[in-house]
C-alpha cells in the first residue's frame, strides 16, 4: 500500500497442478493496482500471463467498484 495514496499494488506468482489428466503444470504471474478515488468508488486494474503448462495466455482486467448503503 502507498501510504497516502489510497492505492494498493500487487503481484503474485502461482502453479496449478491438475492430477490425473495428464496436463503440464501451469504456471501464471500476474501484477495489478486498486485505487479508492472516493469513499463509494473503487478502481482496479491487472495484466496476468499464463507463460507454462498446455496453454499460454494473456489477460488484462479492469473494474469499477460503486458501493452504496441500503437505507430503510
Amino acid at each position: 500500500a502507498l501510504p497516502l495514496k489510497s492505492t494498493l499494488l500487487l503481484a503474485d506468482l502461482f502453479a496449478e497442478k491438475f492430477e490425473g489428466i495428464g496436463r503440464k503444470t501451469d504456471v501464471t504471474a500476474e501484477i495489478g493496482v486498486r485505487h479508492q478515488w472516493r469513499p463509494q468508488v473503487v478502481f482496479s486494474a491487472g495484466l496476468g500471463r499464463h507463460f507454462r503448462g498446455s496453454g499460454f495466455s494473456t489477460f488484462l482486467n479492469l473494474g469499477l467498484t460503486l458501493s452504496n448503503a441500503l437505507q430503510f
